[in-house]
Parts: C-alpha cells; sequence; structure tokens
C-alpha cells in the first residue's frame, strides 16, 4: 500500500493545491473509502501536523472565544485598519491541552467568512460560505480560504451554528 497523508505545493507561505477551483487529483489507483480515504483527501487542507502549538518555548495562548448561548449565530469582525488586498485568510482551531486532545473545539459548524471596506459590511464579498451546510471539523489543521486579492478593511467570520460546549450551551 501507499499512502500519504497530505501533499503541498507552496509558493511563499501558500498552498496552491489547497482551496482552489479547478484542482484535480489523479491517481493510478485508489481505495475511495468514504471520508477516511480519498484522493481529495490530499489537497483538503488537513494532516497529522495541524497547528503550531507552541512558540519559543512557551504555551501559545487559547485564541478567542464567544460567549455563551443557548443557541444562536456569533461573529467575530477584524479592522485591519486600512483598505488590503487580501491573498488568503486562515482560520486557526483553538487547541485546549489541559483537557487533552480537544479535537475542534469550539470551531463553528457552519460559518461564513466576508470581507468589506465598512464596519457594517453593507459592501460585503463572501470568501466562504457554509451557512447552509455543515463544513466538517478541520481537527487541529488551519482551513485556509483564498482571499484572491479582494480589497478589504474588515474580515468578519459568522458562526450560524455553534458548537456545543455542554447540554443546552454552545
Amino acid at each position: 500500500t501507499y499512502a500519504l497523508g497530505e501533499i503541498l505545493v507552496l509558493k511563499g507561505n501558500r498552498n496552491l493545491a489547497t482551496g482552489l477551483r479547478g484542482v484535480t487529483v489523479r491517481s493510478s489507483g485508489s481505495l475511495e473509502s468514504g471520508l477516511a480515504w480519498s484522493r481529495e483527501n490530499l489537497i483538503d487542507g488537513q494532516s497529522v501536523i495541524g497547528a503550531p502549538t507552541a512558540k519559543s518555548g512557551q504555551p501559545l495562548a487559547h485564541g478567542w472565544e464567544s460567549g455563551r448561548f443557548s443557541a444562536a449565530a456569533s461573529w467575530v469582525q477584524i479592522d485591519l485598519g486600512d483598505v488590503r488586498s487580501i491573498d488568503e485568510v486562515r482560520l486557526v482551531p483553538a487547541r485546549l491541552l489541559e483537557y487533552g486532545d480537544s479535537h475542534g473545539y469550539g470551531f463553528p459548524l457552519r460559518l461564513r467568512v466576508e470581507v468589506a471596506n465598512n464596519a457594517e459590511l453593507s459592501n460585503a464579498r463572501v470568501l466562504a460560505d457554509w451557512s447552509a451546510q455543515r463544513r466538517g471539523d478541520p481537527g487541529f489543521n488551519p482551513l485556509t480560504l483564498p482571499g484572491a486579492g479582494l480589497p478589504g478593511r474588515f474580515l468578519r467570520v459568522t458562526a450560524e451554528e455553534l458548537w456545543q460546549r455542554q447540554s443546552g450551551i454552545y
């Protein structure tokens, strides 16, 4: 058997094989067994490497967590200070080491990522939209979204379906 977890085709720090339309994977043969084994898994941006967990020997902060909700959408928005050309956006899942492997902790099940020139997002352009369907758990891997050079000052990530932390608390 011959197995690979991911193929990275890099230009600078950009993986050209992930997230681009029209990218196809061919092989001389493949098991093609559901979610576990597939040609498409070679370019899905997920690998056993995952996201970094330490920098210069110091533990990384967990990241950002929304307030607790019973069932509602939540969003976070970043102001870049001025309009910039956006090549890509990477969403890095939180990893809480003190709770063991918190695979996919808090990562939204359905989400939308938009870029705009104003804080109200009246002229928003959508980079990714999984608001109508579940995207799936990225594990410990960054979710990389191509920005195609779109101009924008504000980036908003909206969780349309929140992750369940405990019974009735999202």
